[in-house]
């Protein structure tokens, strides 16, 4: 699940990339305190792809890297990305969250 966004989102977040067996899907859990949304979706920007390196799942982005599960994590983005046109069993265990920035 991409966007293209570029800029104009600017709600932290800082969090621990888990993946899910089960369903497959690659969640960030908030490390932020008293967080309304603990469980973020990563809508990835454009370009992303999956990565497996020595059974971590995770994502490669253009332009910030490679991101494993167990990383922590903090960038920037936000959320009300419109998914209408997304279907994926991911979006239904937590909040989706445009991701436009990104630091290990």
């Amino acid at each position: 699940m991409t966007h293209n966004l570029e800029y104009g989102m600017e709600a932290e977040l800082k969090g621990v990339f888990e993946y899910d067996n089960e369903t497959k899907c690659l969640y960030i859990k908030s490390t932020i305190k008293d967080d309304l949304n603990p469980i973020n979706v990563p809508i990835w920007p454009k370009g992303t792809t999956t990565y497996i390196d020595n059974d971590r799942h995770g994502v490669k982005i253009p332009d910030h890297g490679t991101y494993l599960e167990g990383d922590i994590v903090e960038g920037g983005g936000g959320g009300g990305v419109d998914v209408s046109n997304l279907e994926s069993d991911c979006l239904e265990n937590g909040i989706n969250f445009a991701v436009t920035s990104l630091n290990k």
